[in-house]
């Protein structure tokens, strides 16, 4: 992983440490939910959370709130799959899995 959280970190993560993942140019597919997918979309993948949970990710004291419209990640250990918009906005290239923060908002 390109980024390991210290080992204090964990108090200042309301959430949960996550691995995630961005998707790659599948633009014009649809997604589980029904949208049309756009990597410049804000929106993340998981297996199980209800559509249209809001999620919280942070990374290196950026953080971005976004829906959960499509379900994977399908790779093992992975928990969230994010659009190119949001690994953009976190700071996440060139790293393509890392671990971050991610928070359910009720």
């Amino acid at each position: 992983l390109w980024w390991m959280p210290p080992a204090h970190a964990a108090e200042a993560c309301r959430g949960h440490w996550a691995t995630v993942s961005y998707y790659g140019a599948e633009s014009g597919s649809r997604t589980a939910s029904g949208l049309r997918f756009d990597g410049t979309q804000l929106l993340a993948a998981h297996k199980t959370l209800p559509f249209h949970t809001r999620v919280r990710f942070t990374y290196r004291g950026r953080s971005i709130v976004v829906p959960i419209e499509d379900r994977g990640p399908y790779i093992r250990g992975r928990s969230y799959d994010l659009s190119r918009a949001v690994a953009k906005r976190l700071g996440m290239f060139p790293a393509g899995i890392l671990k971050l923060c991610a928070e359910v908002i009720p």
